[in-house]
């Protein structure tokens, strides 16, 4: 397909990403937290890794704070969310209630990629049932 029909494609509100299967069969996941810049690219590092290897975003739930904003396309391409603070879970329940949310309940005081951040994200998922949605750390997505 040639780059003019693409944007037709766009502008007819047609998502060319969201779908696309280049992305691999991974389990899709955005992590969110206040702007995007901190904790969640840690999170969605973490979760591209082994044992987890997902296909993960990082973006943040406040325009006045985010790099990357939580928007409608991300919200549609994800198969699940993941965010640290209550108020980000039921902010995006309301923006999405047709998806699985997990909040991690992990306060905003880490830098990226803090150890003690990684380690305070592992023990928090291992608490949930996320793990058990991989189907033994291998979910494939379903194209």
């Amino acid at each position: 397909m040639n780059r003019l029909t693409m944007m037709e494609l766009a502008a007819n509100g047609m998502p060319r990403n969201i779908h696309n299967k280049n992305q691999g069969p991974y389990k899709r996941v955005l992590c969110v937290c206040m702007g995007g810049l901190l904790r969640s690219p840690t999170l969605a590092w973490l979760l591209s890794q082994p044992p987890y290897k997902c296909n993960t975003r990082a973006a943040g739930i406040d325009p006045a704070y985010s790099l990357i904003d939580v928007t409608p396309k991300l919200l549609e391409w994800a198969d699940e969310i993941i965010c640290f603070e209550r108020e980000h879970q039921s902010r995006l329940l309301a923006m999405c209630s047709a998806k699985p949310v997990t909040c991690l309940d992990i306060g905003d005081w880490y830098a990226y990629r803090d150890e003690r951040l990684i380690g305070e994200i592992i023990r928090k998922l291992a608490a949930t049932d996320f793990s058990s949605r991989l189907d033994g750390h291998n979910f494939k997505h379903k194209l």
